[in-house]
């Protein structure tokens, strides 16, 4: 709620827990539904818009950034 002027990174791995994700040998299994759950939540969105925070890629920075 109290993020600076400008672009702040906000990394989140949403996902759904299947058997090749309990295969994988990254530490983030369970906690990507949490965040998939988080991320779908349109109570989340909602406080997004109140706050004027715009969601984005790094894709698009890029692009933005490159002189005309």
């Amino acid at each position: 709620a109290e993020l600076r002027d400008g672009v702040t990174e906000l990394m989140c791995h949403p996902g759904y827990y299947d058997q090749d994700l309990q295969a994988s040998p990254t530490m983030l299994k369970r906690k990507r539904e949490i965040e998939q759950k988080t991320v779908a939540d349109s109570s989340w969105r909602e406080w997004l818009r109140e706050r004027e925070i715009v969601l984005t890629s790094f894709r698009n920075l890029t692009v933005a950034s490159q002189p005309a």
